[in-house]
């Protein structure tokens, strides 16, 4: 029954707000899981789509910290203002940073969900993966101690490894520095600028340390590779 009520809410709404918000994502997901649970891959397939394409559309696959193209006049659509998202970090107690970083999470958990939902479902030609590693430039989640209490760490980017995310971070900051126009840094403060263009120094977690759910991400990328070989074999 709720499954069907979600089912009417957001095909109903899929044409007046085609992005809708980060809990929008979410209901598709959860549908698109709840179909593959009972067999219906058809219909998982496409509500993944529906997922993967508003998620995409909201700009979830970058984190404006590693945006290395910070000029690009290829902007995210931005969220319809007359819809009623259900904000869940106002219940959380504590500084704002806390409730940016856990709100930012959150919009990485989730296109990271699309991510791994979509490895397990596509097999094949008839469903061939579309998200690709190198275009989703967020972090990967952080532990769960620090996503529950605010604590802004850095993460390891996807098969970059502890090294190779430091290195792609330093590259980022300076390309980033380097497209800026100059009349765009004509326009900013001196304080503007070195905010804008730099990355600044965050506490990053351990190789060693990796979180569970940040192994599950790479386990899920092998797995979906591996499946598309004996697809093709």
């Amino acid at each position: 029954m709720y499954a069907a009520l979600a089912r009417a809410k957001i095909t109903g709404n899929a044409v007046e707000h085609p992005t809708g918000d980060v809990e929008h994502v979410q209901t598709l997901l959860m549908l698109s899981f709840y179909e593959w649970s009972i067999c219906r891959g058809d219909q998982a397939w496409t509500f993944l789509g529906m997922a993967i394409r508003s998620a995409q559309a909201m700009g979830l696959h970058y984190d404006a910290e590693l945006d290395d193209e910070p000029a690009t006049f290829s902007l995210h659509i931005e969220e319809p203002q007359d819809t009623q998202s259900l904000d869940l970090t106002r219940c959380i107690s504590g500084p704002e940073e806390q409730r940016i970083f856990i709100k930012h999470e959150i919009r990485r958990r989730t296109m990271w969900s699309c991510f791994m939902l979509e490895r397990y479902m596509s097999n094949g030609k008839y469903r061939p993966a579309t998200l690709r590693g190198e275009y989703l430039n967020i972090q990967l989640p952080t532990s769960e101690h620090a996503f529950l209490f605010g604590n802004k760490v850095e993460t390891n980017l996807f098969n970059q490894g502890s090294l190779g995310s430091e290195k792609k971070r330093k590259a980022i900051g300076m390309h980033r520095r380097d497209c800026i126009d100059f009349d765009r840094r004509r326009n900013l403060s001196e304080d503007e600028y070195r905010s804008y263009a730099q990355i600044p120094e965050e506490v990053v977690e351990d190789r060693e340390r990796e979180t569970l759910s940040s192994l599950y991400v790479e386990v899920m990328d092998i797995f979906g590779k591996t499946t598309d070989q004996l697809c093709k074999s």
